[in-house]
């Protein structure tokens, strides 16, 4: 086991890191015990398989990250994929200077200081997550979720236990597959698979630096995939500091009732705008999809 310690630039709230991971947890392939987040993972640009666990070290600004990893040439890679999963490279600061405008934007910041945008390891992983999970409950895409790693993953041992357990599938596997294990639509069906399909022979792209604008153009000529999916990817998956689904219900809701908020105006951190008021008014009724 690989020993490093990340360190950030404080204050980072890991507590509510590990509630969006708990709420979105894929089973068989994600874990949590107490501080600690674990999982098992593939490298999809190389093939290099490993486990990593990290949590908070002590009252340090630094995460310790234990980590086994097939191929140690990818240890680096795999690191920055953690860093870019947890936000760690996220500056306090210029957030907190682009909050400042408005007063209702400043007690936003004042009460979640540390807040961070939470981000996929995979980013296909991530993405396939958001399709499945329009219009129903994070609970239920979970569910989905674990179908897909349970039907289809390719099966590996377990780097440390050395059980036999199964990864998620890789998009090759998916579009290759006519999915009915999946308990979903027949519509949704169809777009996992030909976004499958379209990330496997490289038309759709899943690397952070490229054009945001042009990735969300080519996820939303997909069937299925609209407006608020192509957002929360370049969010979520692919870490757009300045991705805003502002067609989500709670963001709608909330903008609606404050129109003194000017989204534009905290350009290029949209998102940690976003993640804010997912945090302040996630216990609304019918905002489980965030």
């Amino acid at each position: 086991m690989i020993t490093l310690s990340l360190a950030y630039r404080p204050p980072l709230d890991w507590n509510s890191l590990l509630d969006y991971y708990r709420r979105h947890l894929v089973s068989g392939v994600e874990t949590i015990e107490g501080n600690r987040y674990s999982r098992v993972f593939r490298l999809a640009e190389t093939g290099a398989a490993g486990f990593f666990r990290i949590r908070p070290q002590g009252n340090k600004p630094e995460l310790l990250l234990e980590m086994i990893i097939s191929d140690t040439r990818q240890l680096l890679r795999a690191v920055q994929r953690v860093r870019h999963m947890f936000d760690l490279d996220s500056d306090p600061v210029l957030i907190a200077n682009a909050f400042a405008q408005s007063k209702f934007l400043r007690s936003l910041q004042g009460k979640y200081p540390g807040a961070r945008v939470a981000r996929g390891f995979d980013p296909f992983e991530t993405s396939i997550a958001t399709i499945l999970g329009q219009v129903i409950s994070v609970r239920q895409t979970s569910r989905l979720m674990g179908q897909l790693v349970a039907q289809y993953g390719e099966e590996i041992q377990h780097p440390v236990s050395g059980e036999q357990i199964r990864i998620f599938p890789t998009p090759r596997t998916l579009a290759g597959s006519d999915l009915r294990a999946l308990n979903s639509t027949a519509q949704k069906r169809t777009t996992v698979r030909e976004f499958s399909s379209q990330v496997a022979n490289g038309t759709i792209q899943l690397e952070r630096a490229q054009n945001q604008e042009d990735f969300k153009e080519a996820v939303r000529s997909i069937k299925g995939i609209g407006t608020w999916s192509a957002e929360y990817m370049a969010l979520r998956a692919l870490g757009d500091t300045d991705a805003f689904p502002a067609t989500d219900l709670v963001l709608h809701r909330v903008l609606k009732a404050n129109p003194e908020i000017d989204p534009e105006a905290v350009r290029p951190w949209r998102a940690y705008l976003a993640t804010r008021l997912w945090n302040e008014y996630a216990h609304a009724p019918n905002q489980e999809r965030t």
